[in-house]
């Protein structure tokens, strides 16, 4: 089991780069799709294989608040942190992203490098009518052009938006 976990959290890891070098013409027949920049970090707050829910967590007694978390740097790299303190085969690597799909490319030292393709579509997104930041969440889908291994997954993400600190009093 937490093999499967942990192929399926480097698989996570894969959805989430992308690059700035955004095509804004998108024909793949998906309503929604994104095109905009992955750059931040991002946490997974759900995964379905095949359309069937798939957890997504420890093993722990008390849940986390965050399970997995994604960072996509300006350089095309990428981090996945995991906290539950199991060790991932894949925590990082490089991404490309063209339109609205995103290529991750994962590396090890002891297995062979991993390409994985997901379409980046847009689930919820922010409400420019209200002052108020909602929250902003993508869909990665898996499994185009190749059968890797996060192929027929679906990986949900939310954008983490930074909490402002609070301001410094003077007496």
């Amino acid at each position: 089991m937490k093999k499967f976990v942990a192929v399926l959290f480097v698989a996570l890891a894969f959805a989430a780069c992308t690059s700035d070098d955004d095509v804004e013409t998108v024909d793949n027949g998906l309503h929604n799709p994104y095109t905009g920049s992955i750059l931040g970090e991002w946490k997974a707050i759900g995964v379905s294989y095949q359309g069937e829910e798939f957890p997504l967590g420890c093993e722990l007694e008390t849940p986390t608040e965050q399970d997995v978390l994604f960072t996509f740097f300006e350089d095309n790299t990428f981090t996945v942190v995991h906290n539950c303190g199991e060790e991932l085969p894949y925590n990082s690597g490089t991404y490309t992203k063209t339109g609205n799909v995103l290529t991750l490319y994962f590396a090890n030292e002891e297995e062979e490098d991993i390409q994985e393709k997901a379409h980046m579509v847009v689930i919820q997104e922010d409400d420019p009518e209200t002052e108020e930041e909602e929250s902003f969440i993508l869909e990665w889908r898996f499994g185009i052009g190749n059968s890797g291994m996060l192929e027929d997954f679906d990986v949900q993400v939310e954008k983490q938006i930074p909490v402002e600190e609070d301001p410094i009093v003077e007496d």
